[in-house]
């Protein structure tokens, strides 16, 4: 059973006979204040660049290699969520989410994602474009009229804040 901690009154919580799986994705922003966002087949919704962590990586390259395979965009986590340390090769501070969300996918199925600022680099190729219908950029007043989560909404909002305060 989940230990008692801060936040510990909140609703969600993975059932002791679910399955979690690991994920992460970026938050991209744009110079222009917009987001880069995926229309996902599966779930019918615009959605942020994720997808699972692979055996021997961190969420911050899962996160990196899955906006580049989807959207065809080479990303950077912003410099203030990257820490530079490491310690004689025995330990190193990897980077650091600015948000994390757990989520229902199905009963019995839930996904841990941690989310990346992130800003575009480079146009690539998109080698993973056939896992959605689509790919854009979008300002936060348009979220409301795209099928988007509540969430991730709140997400891009606050993003464009910390977004503002590093340009």
């Amino acid at each position: 059973s989940a230990e008692q901690v801060q936040g510990a009154d909140r609703g969600m919580r993975v059932p002791d006979d679910a399955d979690r799986d690991f994920t992460a994705g970026c938050i991209v922003v744009n110079d222009r204040d917009e987001v880069l966002l995926v229309n996902h087949s599966k779930l019918g919704m615009w959605l942020q660049p994720g997808g699972h962590v692979e055996e021997r990586e961190v969420p911050s390259e899962t996160a990196l290699r899955e906006t580049r395979e989807e959207t065809g965009w080479k990303v950077e986590i912003f410099d203030e969520f990257v820490p530079e340390t490491s310690y004689q090769d025995v330990t190193e501070d990897v980077p650091t989410p600015f948000r994390m969300n757990l989520h229902r996918i199905e009963d019995g199925h839930f996904h841990l994602e941690s989310l990346f600022l992130a800003s575009p680099v480079e146009k690539v190729e998109a080698t993973g474009a056939d896992e959605h219908d689509g790919v854009g950029w979008f300002a936060e007043s348009e979220l409301d009229g795209l099928e988007t989560p509540e969430n991730l909404r709140s997400a891009v909002s606050e993003a464009l804040k910390i977004g503002e305060r590093t340009q």
